[in-house]
């Protein structure tokens, strides 16, 4: 993946930096650009959602990094969907992957009160979803 490197350049990001925003480490990200391993289908659909380019580019099966700004055969809202899950950072798209996933699998439903509460804590900053995080963890804690 030698076009791994100049996108990240081009963005003047550090291995490191890549890595964070990407969740994952920085010696993937190494062992990626130098040819050491090969990512797999899930990190290369992550991997170029972030750079915006298709994986034929980011693997150098074409020299054309534009994605199909439509896809065929899909709605008008399907594709209003799918343009609004590309702007997401790639740790969204991993939460949508995963409420995907659970939906299709069935295991599990969210109530409105639910949805409302979600809503609620992602309007919160980083400190107070801490402090969230805290109270429901140790309320799991006393109910078991």
């Amino acid at each position: 993946m030698l076009r791994l490197k100049a996108l990240r350049q081009s963005r003047k990001l550090s291995q490191k930096g890549l890595a964070m925003q990407l969740g994952m480490s920085q010696q993937n990200i190494c062992k990626y650009e130098n040819g050491i391993c090969e990512p797999d289908i899930r990190t290369l659909l992550l991997i170029s959602r972030f750079f915006h380019v298709s994986v034929d580019y980011l693997i150098g099966s074409t020299d054309s990094a534009d994605l199909i700004s439509e896809e065929k055969g899909l709605s008008d809202s399907d594709n209003f969907s799918l343009s609004q899950l590309r702007k997401l950072n790639p740790l969204d798209r991993r939460s949508v992957d995963h409420i995907i996933d659970s939906l299709s699998s069935n295991e599990f439903t969210v109530t409105h009160e639910e949805k409302d509460l979600i809503i609620s804590y992602r309007k919160l900053d980083r400190y107070k979803k801490c402090i969230v995080i805290s109270h429901i963890s140790n309320l799991l804690m006393n109910a078991s």
